[in-house]
């Protein structure tokens, strides 16, 4: 008895710690995640090209004053700009601008956010009328 006991125990710890949840796709849900956390490009892609490599040594930080700070500890290099989480009940969106520096210029958009949990924000941006669309996920 105390073996099956222990055994449920440690089973219910281990799935605890797996356990992703599940944020509602809302303002304040994109909120609750992104602040003051550090966060990595988990995917990136513009138009079908995958620009998820050019940034993998960086770290995005998102504060409460809407301020998104870029770090690349490789290169010693920190970039900031702003954002806004904006949008309906049923339509969010996360506007981030990082202002005319090149490596950023496809991140300063409107992305549409499709998926909030606890490690993952994966977002998509469409093109108006030429049918492009870049995608975005960060993740923890």
């Amino acid at each position: 008895m105390k073996k099956n006991a222990f055994i449920f125990i440690f089973t219910s710890i281990v799935l605890a710690g797996c356990y992703e949840k599940t944020y509602r796709t809302d303002a304040d849900g994109l909120n609750e995640v992104l602040i003051d956390e550090k966060w990595i490009v988990k995917f990136f892609s513009v138009n079908d090209y995958d620009r998820t490599r050019e940034f993998v040594d960086y770290q995005f930080r998102f504060s409460d004053n809407n301020v998104v700070s870029s770090f690349n500890p490789i290169i010693q290099d920190l970039k900031s700009g702003s954002y806004a989480i904006i949008g309906t009940d049923s339509t969010v969106f996360l506007r981030i601008n990082m202002g005319v520096d090149p490596t950023y210029t496809d991140f300063n958009y409107d992305w549409e956010v499709r998926e909030i949990t606890s490690k993952i924000v994966r977002m998509e941006h469409g093109w108006g009328g030429n049918g492009g669309m870049s995608y975005l996920t960060f993740e923890k």
